[in-house]
Parts: C-alpha cells; structure tokens; sequence
C-alpha cells in the first residue's frame, strides 16, 4: 500500500508522482534462490503483477524458470543461457516477457549515468500521470523498481520511490517499509523514498516504461 509515501519524500515544495493500484512485492529468495543476479526478474514479476491486478491480464507473474523457458524458447539469447542458469537480463528482457505475456508494449529511457536520470524528470512525472505503470531501471549490475517521483520543478531536487528486489527478510509490512536492512553491496530501506545517491555516475542505465495498454 503506497498511501503513506505520498508526503513522505523529505523535499520541499514537490509534487509527487506515484504509479496507480497495487502490486506484489517480489525479491530475492521468493520461489527461487537467487541471490546476486535474480534482480531484473524481481522486478519484471513486480510489474507483471501490477498488471494482473489492474485486471489488464489474466496471467500471474511467471516464476523465474518460466521466464527463462520463455526467452529461451524466444531465441533471442546468447548461447550461453539456459533454463536454470544464473545469468542476469536486463530492460530489453523484461520488455520482451511484458509483451509477449503482457501483450504490454514499453518505450526506453537510456542514462549514460545515474546523474542524468534526475534529468528525466519531466519525462518521468508523465509516465506516472498518463501510463501510471511501475518503472524497471536496470545498470550498474542492479536492477530496481521505480514505483513514482517528488520533483520540485523549480529546485531541480528529486526523491526516487524504490521498490528495492535486493531485499532478503522476511514479508512483513513493517520490516519492509520502515527498516533499513543490508542489501546488494549497501544499506536501505527496501521499499521507500531515496536521493540520487541510488544512482552512480559511474553506470549507465536504461529505463522500462511499460505501456498501460494491453494488446491481447
């Protein structure tokens, strides 16, 4: 439930951006030992869950193995990934299941560092007012869910609402939405607001803006 956050992002004068309805909060350790690269799955079955529960589709978020399987079976992999392997995908991948599971188009968003995704703001606040999907941002051998933005348009400040798949504890609300825990190399809340410190200038990344409409 994103109701709390809604004032709760710390930046003066900003109006904030929120993606609509509900989602399940998947992350490491879900169905499936995947620690350390199961990210990007993470957060695909996040979106995919959002999209069943906005009624748009009648599938459920596929478990990791039936993702691979599906990409696997799409042929559009390098030769080395299997069903079973521990290999990451990235905004490209999770693109591919959205449409081909979804029948969810995405448009891309590409950063050439983390500094530069306070700069897409604009761009950002819109996908949340018109598309009101969640975001899947992917570099930096991370992956992360962007469920909404606070941006004050005339400071240029920025809070990013991160739905974080690193997270390894136990589902409780609490734990999730108030505790800071050790994660994938750093410390945070798992699900909360962050500064542009949760981006590095040193990554490059690229942006899924799922499409709300469905073509099946």
């Amino acid at each position: 439930h994103l109701g709390p956050f809604a004032k709760a992002h710390g930046i003066d004068g900003a109006k904030t951006y929120i993606m609509s309805g509900d989602f399940d909060y998947y992350h490491y350790g879900v169905g499936h030992n995947d620690g350390g690269w199961g990210c990007a799955y993470r957060s695909l079955q996040m979106v995919m869950s959002w999209y069943e529960l906005a009624g748009l589709t009648d599938t459920k978020p596929l478990s990791i193995l039936r993702i691979q399987e599906n990409l696997f079976n799409m042929g559009v992999m390098d030769a080395d990934f299997y069903v079973g392997c521990k290999q990451w995908i990235g905004s490209q991948e999770v693109s591919w299941l959205l449409d081909s599971v979804c029948g969810a188009s995405s448009r891309f968003v590409v950063c050439t560092r983390g500094s530069e995704i306070l700069e897409k703001s604009r761009e950002l606040s819109q996908h949340f007012m018109e598309q009101q999907t969640p975001i899947v941002i992917c570099g930096g051998k991370l992956a992360l869910t962007l469920l909404g933005i606070a941006w004050n348009e005339q400071s240029g400040k920025v809070s990013f609402l991160i739905a974080d798949p690193h997270y390894t504890g136990e589902d409780e609300l609490n734990q999730v939405q108030s505790k800071t825990v050790s994660l994938e190399g750093y410390k945070a809340i798992p699900v909360s607001w962050r500064g542009a410190e949760a981006f590095t200038d040193r990554s490059s990344y690229t942006l899924c803006l799922p499409q709300r409409k469905c073509m099946i």
